[in-house]
């Protein structure tokens, strides 16, 4: 690429940038402009009945202690898994499964149409 050419570049890729930057400049104020308007940016604080320091429950969660459960936070490899002792279940054979009584019937009521006057 010629000198001419590189020069040429450059300066188109510096009015790009020029120009991008004063859109998105542009655009935040007046974001900010509208915003400040509509009264967005006004701070409300949060609705607190004791704001008072809770000192008790501070010294509580400093006198806790970190326990490990045995693994390594910060190692990418996954322990091997804890095998637990299974009970085995004592199955005990059961027989078939007893069918419905055949007597029992259902009967739906049925709307009948209106006879014709």
């Amino acid at each position: 690429m010629k000198e001419q050419t590189k020069g040429i570049l450059l300066a188109a890729l510096i009015v790009l940038a020029a120009l991008v930057w004063y859109l998105e400049r542009r655009d935040s104020s007046a974001a900010v402009a509208s915003a400040q308007a509509g009264g967005e940016l006004t701070y409300k604080p949060l609705a607190v009945e004791n704001p008072a320091l809770q000192r008790e429950k501070q010294a509580a969660s400093r006198k806790t202690e970190y326990k490990s459960g045995g693994r390594d936070l910060f190692s990418e490899v996954a322990p091997p898994p804890v095998e637990v002792a299974h009970k085995e279940e004592r199955r005990t054979a059961q027989g078939p499964v007893p069918l419905p009584p055949a007597s029992v019937m259902v009967h739906f009521p049925v709307m009948m149409p209106a006879p014709p006057s």
